[in-house]
């Protein structure tokens, strides 16, 4: 059986995933939380989901930036 955070990062992939004849790729999936309850696995997911940038103070140990860096993390890719 798949540990939780081995689900979450299968759904978060799939949810980028698009049909290259009918569409363009996603540039993000916005992943909002407003209650913050997902914070604790924050670190499980960066290790597993080396393309996951957050939004907040500027940190590049932990690929988290304010908005300018995520629009100029996502203009370089």
């Amino acid at each position: 059986m798949a540990a939780v955070i081995e689900i979450l990062v299968e759904e978060v992939r799939k949810a980028g995933r698009f049909n290259p004849n009918a569409q363009v790729p996603p540039v993000a999936i916005l992943w909002t939380d407003k209650e913050r309850q997902w914070e604790p696995v924050l670190p499980q997911l960066r290790d597993a989901l080396p393309e996951l940038f957050t939004l907040g103070s500027y940190d590049l140990t932990t690929r988290t930036g304010p908005s300018i860096w995520l629009r100029c993390v996502i203009a370089n890719s």
